[in-house]
């Protein structure tokens, strides 16, 4: 009877844990296809500004700028790493750090760090690296202006020539339930081998470096806003697909517990009935 108290003790539990699981992948799914539309609207405004800048960079190759020098020397990068706040969102924050460690390791440069996501903060301080910004609780749906100091702080870093590149590393999301830990060099562009399509610019400020400067900051922030979208996106996506893994196993553990619960209770009532039988018999 004690077995019996105590199985039906844990089905009721794990009911319980399924109903929070159950709950949890409705609304990361809900959140999901939220980003997933903001993400996708956002993706032509990100294409249209860096196709700009390559035109721009195209056809000023030979400008002494930082941020068209194609044979600048590199000797140390701003890494920018996106990560979530939670957990609960399968292996989207290890891969990402894989993914990382194995690129520094092949590089061999000095570099740095920009932290966004709780997780990534306490691994890079894990790591032992420098962390130049951090910003932590990004909540759903975080808007660009929020990451304005961010962009001051790079910017100002990289044309004090403190950095030489500036490289963002985030989950890409290719779908509802797939995503691809990716690192991408935002400065400075490197000139693309094809042909890009001439377009005649008509310049409104007499200084060109103040021209670029604004349209490379609006790039970084179209760039940086992009990844954080895709990664909030991938991490609901993630987290959908493990709260239904979590209520399929919950589903199949209280299937079993229930099967031995039934089995014992069977036991238990033949060996009532046969403790019955035998003492009628000694009657």
């Amino acid at each position: 009877m004690i077995a019996t108290k105590e199985i039906k003790l844990q089905i009721e539990i794990i009911k319980n844990t399924k109903k929070i699981t159950s709950a949890m992948e409705m609304v990361s799914a809900s959140k999901m296809r939220k980003l997933q539309n903001r993400m996708l609207l956002s993706r032509y405004y990100t294409k249209k500004i860096k196709e700009i800048c390559n035109r721009i960079v195209a056809d000023n190759i030979n400008e002494k700028n930082n941020y068209i020098n194609i044979n600048k020397k590199i000797k140390k990068i701003c890494y920018i790493i996106i990560t979530s706040d939670k957990g609960l969102c399968g292996g989207l924050n290890i891969k990402l750090f894989k993914k990382l460690l194995n690129y520094i390791k092949k590089d061999k440069k000095e570099y740095c760090f920009c932290t966004i996501g709780k997780i990534g903060k306490k691994f890079i301080k894990k790591y032992g690296g420098e962390i130049i910004y951090n910003k932590n609780n990004l909540g759903d749906y975080p808007k660009i202006i929020e990451f304005y100091n961010l962009i001051k702080i790079i910017i100002k870093q990289y044309d004090n020539n403190h950095i030489d590149c500036i490289k963002i590393i985030y989950n890409k999301s290719i779908n509802s339930i797939k995503s691809l830990p990716k690192i991408k060099n935002l400065l400075p562009l490197k000139r693309k081998k094809e042909k890009i399509k001439k377009i005649v610019y008509i310049y409104e400020t007499y200084d060109f470096n103040i021209l670029l400067k604004t349209l490379f900051t609006k790039y970084l922030e179209s760039q940086i806003y992009q990844a954080i979208l895709e990664n909030i996106a991938s991490e609901h996506s993630l987290r959908m697909i493990s709260m239904k893994k979590a209520t399929e196993n919950a589903n199949e553990l209280i299937r079993d517990l229930n099967n031995i619960y039934n089995k014992l209770r069977q036991e238990n009532i033949t060996q009532e009935i046969s403790e019955i039988v035998n003492g009628a018999a000694l009657v």
